[in-house]
Formats: structure tokens, C-alpha cells, sequence
């Protein structure tokens, strides 16, 4: 028995509206973005695996020490954001009135002397997460939370209140995390202003102001301009960023097309440094070279594109929360994946920023797992004719 228009979801390949006209927004299925996914986690796993079980036995710790880790905090991330998504979109919007603070406070407290280890909190000299990734993190939900999509929900109230937050948030990433996350938050802000639809004049003051304050804050501090090492190397030595990107660089051209074979990899083994985390794309590269490279960015690609088209479905669901929300969530990770290939590949000079899905880093694979699993809800629900 055929289903009627208003069972239809858009799990089919191309979605038809009742009046039988073609809707291309939501021509990708919440099950396709949901295998993306999961290749992306479990192949970043076992890539993990790969280029850190070296490190891991030669500082003493077991071979499986950092895969570990990465599984646990994804398996808790997971059941964290599958908690939050039970919560109603008018509850999840609220969601923001946590992140804000917690962001503005850990920013605050890097910049303290002696909470500090480059550009991550610390205490008493040992890492504890980086502040900045949250910070951009937190910066998507509040924007999200206080911008609604159409002309007619906007208020003077919730404009004032976004602009202080998002600026409060910018500045304090620039002092705290340097000019590659202040750059690539701003990209990200300002598309998602653009997305729902703030005066194109408002966007150039905006723009200009970014590049001023990023000005402003190179010629007070021109460390600044120069590239953030400090989640990997704690030593401000442009020698040492040389020699890293060198090493980078030949292991992804030693990988060739078809790469060394996965864990057959050599660079892992000293030459390369955090080989787990800054630089895991250059190992990624090496064993299982450019087939291998291409594959990932067209995953990449593919979670952009279901996150973008997830917002175009929820335009006509009339959900301002989610068009904001599934557009930057999906941005901030395509973003950061562009920076670190980039980077890596010495294309770039976006230090710090790590490669979501592969590189060791809690906080990171934390907020890549609670990002997918709030898109992976959106497509969901902005998928179904006869829910709201």
C-alpha cells in the first residue's frame, strides 16, 4: 500500500512533495549522512591506532594507550548528544546559555599566567583541553540560539545580545588561541550571519571589524601572526616548524598514489612529531596515499553537502534554530578538516588546528562527535513531512 505524502520522509533518493513537485534539499538521506559517519570515525580510529601505537610503547604506556582514550570519548560524547537531542528544538536552541559561559570562562583563565600551556588550559603545567575548539564550538550554538532565520523573530533584544556574545567570544579567541582560530571562527560566524539573511551591510562593518581587531591585536602582539605550534611544540622556534612541515611534506610524498600500506608507515616511528595528532594526516597520506586522500575529502565533502541541505530543508520547515545550526555544525568541521589537510600539506599557515574524526585530541573528538550526532538529528527531523 503506497504511503501518503505526509508519511513520506526524504530517505529516498529524490524527495517528492505531494504536489508532485521536485524538492533536491533533501536528496540525501539521515542514513547516508549517518554511514559518512561512521567510515569517518572508524577509519580515523584505525588510522589512530596506526600512527600513535609508536609513540605510545616508546613513553612506556601500552599500545593500545590513545586508540583508548579516543574510543571512550567518543562513546561518551555520543550518549551525551543522543541525551541532548531527546530535548525538543525549542529546549536544544537553550543550549547555548551553557556552552557561552563555560567558553568565555576556560578563555578568561588562559590568558591568567600559569593556567597556560601555549594556547591550552593547564594546571600546574599539565594540559587540560583547548578553549579556543570549544569556544568556536560554543560560538556556532549561540549564534544558532539567539539569530532567528526571518526578519519578523528578530529583535533588537536578541541582536544586542548576539552581537556582545559572539564579539566577547571572538576577541577572547584571538588572545587565547591566536590568529588560526580567530580566522577560521570568523569564516564561520559570518556565513552563518549570511545564512540567515543579516543586512549585507551589516556583514562588510562586521568583516572590517574582524580584520581591524586582527590588526590591531598582531601589531600588540606579533607572536600572533606568527604560526601557533603551541598544542604540539610548547617553544616558540621557527626552526622546529621548518623541519616538522618538511618531514610532513616528504611523508605525503613518499606515500604516493596508492600509499605505503596501512601500518607499514616509517615517519611514525621518530621523525615525524605528534604524529597522533597535528600531523596524522601526513601519516594517513603515507599509507594510503592519494587514493586514500582523495577518499577522505570526498567524505568530507559529502558531510557538507548533507549538513547544507539539511538547512535548506529546514527553511521550509520554518526552523531557524536548525537552518543555523546543521549550516555551521557542518561548516566548523569541513573548516577545520581544510585547515589541517592544508596545513599539513604546508599550504597553510593554520597551526593547532586538528584533523575531526582521526586526531588525537579529547576535546576534539568530543565536539566532532557531538556535532554529528546534532546533525544527524536535524536531518532527521527536517526530513519528515508530518513532524514540526
Amino acid at each position: 500500500m503506497p504511503r501518503i505524502p505526509s508519511e513520506r520522509s526524504y530517505d529516498d533518493i529524490t524527495y517528492k512533495a505531494g504536489d508532485n513537485r521536485t524538492n533536491t534539499s533533501g536528496s540525501f538521506s539521515p542514513f547516508t549522512f549517518l554511514c559518512i559517519s561512521l567510515i569517518l570515525t572508524l577509519l580515523g580510529l584505525v588510522v589512530l591506532y596506526s600512527a600513535s601505537y609508536p609513540k605510545a610503547i616508546s613513553l612506556g604506556y601500552p599500545h593500545y594507550f590513545y586508540f583508548l582514550k579516543q574510543v571512550c570519548t567518543a562513546v561518551i560524547a555520543v550518549v551525551v548528544g543522543a541525551l541532548v537531542t531527546l530535548m525538543p528544538l525549542q529546549y536544544m536552541s537553550k543550549f547555548f546559555a551553557f556552552l557561552l559561559p563555560v567558553a568565555l570562562v576556560s578563555l578568561v583563565i588562559t590568558l591568567i599566567p600559569g593556567f597556560s600551556f601555549g594556547s591550552l588550559l593547564a594546571f600546574k603545567g599539565i594540559p587540560i583541553f583547548n578553549p579556543s575548539s570549544f569556544a568556536v564550538f560554543a560560538a556556532v550554538f549561540t549564534a544558532a540560539g539567539l539569530l532567528p532565520y526571518t526578519d519578523e523573530e528578530r529583535s533588537v533584544r536578541c541582536v544586542v545580545s548576539a552581537a556582545i556574545s559572539l564579539i566577547a567570544l571572538e576577541i577572547l579567541i584571538l588572545f587565547s588561541g591566536g590568529l588560526p582560530w580567530f580566522v577560521l571562527s570568523s569564516v564561520i560566524l559570518l556565513l552563518m550571519l549570511r545564512r540567515v539573511r543579516i543586512p549585507k551591510l551589516v556583514l562588510i562593518l562586521a568583516f572590517i571589524s574582524m580584520v581591524l581587531a586582527a590588526a590591531g591585536a598582531a601589531m600588540a602582539l606579533p607572536e600572533l601572526l606568527f604560526p601557533m605550534y603551541s598544542t604540539v611544540i610548547p617553544v616558540v622556534d621557527e626552526s622546529l616548524y621548518d623541519a616538522a612541515l618538511s618531514v610532513s611534506r616528504q611523508a605525503i610524498a613518499d606515500g604516493g598514489i596508492v600509499g605505503t600500506g596501512l601500518g607499514s608507515g616509517l615517519y611514525k616511528l621518530g621523525e615525524m612529531i605528534s604524529p597522533e595528532s597535528q600531523f596524522i594526516f601526513a601519516i594517513f597520506s603515507e599509507e594510503l596515499g592519494g587514493i586514500g586522500t582523495i577518499f577522505i575529502v570526498f567524505l568530507f565533502i559529502i558531510y557538507l553537502v548533507i549538513g547544507v541541505r539539511t538547512s535548506k530543508r529546514a527553511i521550509e520547515k520554518e526552523s531557524g534554530f536548525a537552518v543555523s545550526l546543521s549550516y555551521g555544525l557542518s561548516l566548523m568541521i569541513t573548516l577545520k578538516a581544510l585547515c589541517n589537510l592544508l596545513y599539513v600539506a604546508g599550504m597553510l599557515p593554520f597551526s593547532g588546528i586538528m584533523l575531526p574524526f582521526f586526531s588525537y585530541s579529547m576535546e576534539e573528538e568530543a565536539i566532532t562527535m557531538l556535532s554529528t550526532v546534532f546533525l544527524y538529528k536535524l536531518a532527521y527531523k527536517m526530513g519528515r513531512e508530518h513532524e514540526s
